[in-house]
C-alpha cells in the first residue's frame, strides 16, 4: 500500500522509538519526541507500539490514500478532516469533509484524502497506518535525525510512502491521557554543575515561570525568563548529554534538550527534566509557559513505571 503527500506541513517525519547505543560515535536517539502518543497510535491499528509513523508539528500533512486502510491520530489535536468526492459531481474539487476521530482507529477508502490542519492545542501530532511506515532502517531505526539528514524521511510534496502488511484487528480506542496544556509543569532533577551557579540561582529557577520561544526544534526547546546567574564561564569540558538536560549557555537562558539533540554538550546543567514528563514538554508550543518541580532520581523512576502501567491500560477494543 502507498500514501500520497499532497502536502506536507512546515515540518512531517517519519520517526519510531529512535535509535539507542550509538552515542560513541555522536548519533543522536531521534524518535518520536512524544513516544507514548506514537505507541498508542500503533496499537490502535494493530502495529507493533515501535513502528513507524508520521510525526507532524503546528500543522500536518495532507495525504491521498491510494488503498483502504486503518489509521490512528493522537497527540497533540489538531484540526483533521477526510475528504471524499462528491458523487456525481462534475468538477474535481468538489469534496466531502468530514471530521476525523482522535485517540481512535478508523478506516480510509481509496481515494479518500486525510487532511491536518493546524494545532488546536500542542505541538505535535502522530499519525499511525495499519503496517507502519516503510522506509529503510540506519542504526536499526526508521526514525528521522533532521538536522544531520539521517535515517528515516522529512515529507515533500509528491513523496509516496510505502506501509507494510497491516493485521486484521478490532476498531479500537483509548481513554484520554494526559492533558496538554499551555501551561506545564515538568519534574525535574538538579544538575551536577552546582558549583557553576550563584547562590539562590538554581531556587529561582525552579520557581520561575519560562517562556517557549520561536528558536524551539526537535534539537531543543528553547526557554526565555529569569536568567540564570553564573559564576564562572558557562562552558565546561565537553560531557554527554541526555534528552531532557536543562544547558545553560552565558546569556542564562536554558534549552531543554530533546531527541535530535548532540551527543556531547560543553554548557553547565541546571537540571534534568525526567523521562516521564518529556512527552509533556513535546507539545509545548512557542508562547506556552513551562515551569520546573525539583524531584529526585527514584521518583523519576516510579513516575516512568506509572506511567508504563498506566498506558498499557488505557485502550480497549469497541465492538
Amino acid at each position: 500500500m502507498t500514501l500520497l503527500v499532497m502536502h506536507a506541513g512546515p515540518l512531517s517525519t517519519v520517526q519510531d522509538l529512535g535509535r539507542t547505543g550509538f552515542g560513541a560515535i555522536g548519533v543522536a536517539p531521534s524518535g518520536a519526541m512524544d513516544p507514548w502518543a506514537l505507541r498508542t497510535a500503533n496499537v490502535l491499528v494493530g502495529n507493533d507500539d515501535g513502528a513507524a509513523g508520521i510525526e507532524f508539528t503546528m500543522s500536518g500533512p495532507t495525504i491521498a490514500f491510494e488503498d483502504d486502510a486503518v489509521v490512528a491520530l493522537t497527540g497533540s489535536r489538531f484540526d483533521v478532516s477526510v475528504l471524499r468526492s462528491v458523487s456525481g459531481s462534475a468538477f474535481e474539487r468538489d469534496v466531502d469533509a468530514a471530521p476525523a476521530p482522535h485517540q481512535a482507529s478508523f478506516r480510509l477508502r481509496a481515494g479518500e484524502t486525510l487532511r491536518i490542519e493546524t494545532t488546536l492545542s500542542g505541538a505535535r501530532g502522530y499519525l499511525a497506518v495499519g503496517g507502519g511506515i516503510e522506509v529503510d532502517e540506519v542504526f536499526g531505526s526508521r526514525s528521522t535525525q533532521v538536522v544531520a539528514g539521517l535515517g528515516g524521511h522529512v515529507l515533500k510534496q509528491g513523496d509516496r510512502l510505502a506501509t507494510g502488511r497491516a493485521a486484521d484487528v478490532p476498531r479500537r480506542r483509548a481513554r484520554a491521557t494526559s492533558a496538554y496544556r499551555s501551561e506545564q509543569l515538568l519534574r525535574a532533577v538538579p544538575g551536577p554543575q552546582r558549583e557553576i551557579f550563584a547562590a539562590g540561582s538554581a531556587e529561582r529557577f525552579f520557581s520561575s515561570p519560562y517562556r517557549v520561544t520561536t528558536r524551539s526544534d526537535r534539537i531543543g526547546i528553547r526557554l526565555e525568563g529569569p536568567p540564570i546567574e553564573l559564576t564562572a564561564p558557562s562552558d565546561i569540558d565537553p560531557e554527554g548529554l541526555v534528552v531532557g538536560a536543562l544547558q545553560v549557555p552565558a546569556d542564562g537562558q536554558p534549552i531543554l534538550l530533546c531527541n535530535d539533540r548532540p551527543a556531547t554538550g560543553g554548557y553547565a546543567k541546571v537540571a534534568t527534566v525526567i523521562g516521564a514528563d518529556m512527552h509533556l514538554a513535546a507539545h509545548a508550543k512557542p508562547g506556552d509557559t513551562v515551569r520546573f518541580a525539583r524531584t529526585t532520581p527514584e521518583a523519576g523512576r516510579a513516575a516512568w513505571r506509572e506511567l508504563e502501567d498506566s498506558w498499557r491500560t488505557m485502550i480497549e477494543d469497541v465492538y
